[in-house]
């Protein structure tokens, strides 16, 4: 269901409301936000399948009668929203939407339901390569193309991956290296190594453009990686957690991941 601009909102008569949303992206001069949450002083209102785009040029501008709801028949909420094919792919627990954006005129854009059965149920894999779009849930990693067809990318490690993933499976291109790396989430009770909680999986993206899929994977250090990060330079870093955060008895070590392991004598201690 797609709103008109300018719908009627309970809190419109509202003088003051600040807009927060879990993800934003920016395109044609205006921001979007997925996932919104509204603070009109007297409470905060969500409302997790909705976005609210901005003003033209006035990024920060989110008139509440922006908005455009999505209808989910299966009650998912917005997991991501990214720029694509000149359009925004919609992300949501159980559902892939495209929402078309006439640049010249606002209130003539349009939503149409991509995939009805199954949508990202891991924001942290949401990444863009080359003509498509890669993302994660229970069942695979899967890649969209430019004809918005979602195919698995695990299939040939589908029970490895089912069996290690969980919603911080996170995902990054190495565009140095070539290749696409992926933790999957990991199962600290699992002894076998590809379901660790310290896994790297690799993806060669050279095969990938060929429609082959060649995995293979790695342990990084002793300890659980909580991120994959990507620099202005492209270079690849690991983020992993030793010890009890919380109780103070741990450390947080960032450091350089290169061919398969992490470069423990470069590691960076954030206290």
């Amino acid at each position: 269901r797609l709103n008109a601009v300018g719908a009627s909102h309970p809190l419109q008569a509202t003088s003051s409301i600040a807009v927060r949303g879990k993800y934003s992206t920016f395109m044609q001069g205006r921001q979007f936000l997925g996932n919104v949450q509204f603070d009109a002083g007297e409470g905060q209102e969500e409302h997790k399948d909705w976005i609210i785009f901005s003003e033209f040029n006035q990024p920060d501008v989110l008139p509440i009668s922006n908005y455009i709801q999505l209808d989910d028949i299966q009650g998912g909420e917005i997991t991501g929203v990214v720029p694509f094919l000149g359009g925004i792919v919609v992300f949501m627990t159980r559902g892939v939407f495209f929402l078309s954006v006439p640049q010249s005129d606002p209130t003539q854009w349009s939503l149409a339901q991509r995939e009805k059965t199954f949508g990202c149920t891991a924001p942290n894999s949401i990444i863009s390569w080359n003509d498509s779009i890669i993302f994660a849930n229970n069942d695979h990693i899967y890649l969209l193309n430019s004809g918005m067809t979602a195919t698995p990318l695990t299939e040939s490690i589908k029970d490895e991956y089912q069996k290690a993933f969980t919603s911080s499976c996170n995902i990054a291109i190495d565009s140095k290296g070539g290749r696409l790396l992926a933790m999957f989430g990991g199962n600290v009770e699992d002894s076998t190594q590809e379901n660790n909680d310290n896994t790297i999986w690799n993806l060669d993206l050279t095969a990938l453009a060929a429609n082959k899929t060649e995995w293979s994977y790695s342990l990084v250090g002793t300890a659980s990686i909580d991120d994959i990060i990507k620099d202005n330079l492209l270079n690849i870093y690991i983020n992993q957690k030793f010890g009890d955060i919380g109780a103070g008895t741990g450390n947080t070590y960032i450091w350089p991941y290169d061919n398969g392991s992490g470069t423990e004598e470069a590691a960076i201690s954030i206290k």
